[in-house]
């Protein structure tokens, strides 16, 4: 086989690897979602929740940085197919058959760096837009809830919720951002739908201020839709 055979046969391993990478990010950020509205809706320990949320963010940070190794050589494949199979000055590894093919892990190896520098190439990759979505989010709103309800006093009702129970109002209005707003990513070469989503996003976070305008606050307090949905769509 010729060397830019070669090389197209290890793009396509490389770049069905990469996609599988890509859907295993997708299902940790579906599984820390479904994990903190399982917790909240369970009465589980708001703390504990944010913990399992973060565990699983450092876990994609790990995972996303095997991802972006193999972005990284099928970028230097595609280089070497246009140029040819060996850039200017460019010679292949020593023993290798293969020439500049199939030298992802040899490449690897010769620029390991050591335990501080793993450790803050793994944070690079958690920190991330497309990564800390949306964990960062939920971590966030997790320690809201917590704080709002430490500060509330415990004889306190609000819309007749204690604290405690009133915590689920922000914590679910994060997890309902969250998910809309992954699923308008998703959405995103489909114009109008990705607007829609997006809007019913932005509309989910924002009750709290609609509340304090008090003609709105008419049309829903009182209605079928105060009943069914609480203080969620209020405060």
């Amino acid at each position: 086989m010729s060397i830019n055979e070669l090389l197209g046969q290890e793009w396509t391993t490389l770049q069905n690897n990469h996609e599988h990478y890509e859907r295993g990010g997708l299902l940790l950020k579906v599984v820390a979602v479904v994990l903190t509205a399982a917790g909240v809706g369970l009465g589980f320990d708001a703390i504990f929740v944010g913990a399992m949320v973060a565990l699983l963010w450092v876990q994609e940070g790990i995972y996303r940085t095997f991802q972006s190794r193999i972005g990284a050589r099928i970028l230097k494949v595609e280089a070497l197919v246009r140029d040819g199979g060996l850039r200017a000055g460019e010679t292949p590894l020593a023993g290798a058959p293969a020439g500049p093919a199939f030298q992802l892990h040899s490449e690897w190896l010769a620029t390991r760096q050591g335990v501080v520098g793993l450790m803050a190439e793994y944070a690079r990759c958690a920190c991330r837009p497309t990564v800390a979505f949306p964990y960062a989010l939920i971590v966030l709103g997790l320690m809201i809830g917590v704080q709002s309800a430490r500060f509330t006093p415990p004889d306190a009702f609000i819309m007749g919720y204690t604290p405690t129970q009133f915590m689920a109002v922000p914590v679910l209005s994060v997890i309902f951002f969250a998910a809309m707003v992954g699923t308008a990513i998703w959405q995103r070469k489909k114009p109008a739908v990705h607007r829609a989503i997006m809007l019913a996003a932005t509309l989910g976070v924002i009750s709290a201020a609609l509340n304090r305008i008090q003609p709105l606050n008419d049309l829903y307090m009182g209605t079928v839709w105060d009943r069914l949905f609480g203080p969620f769509f209020a405060a």
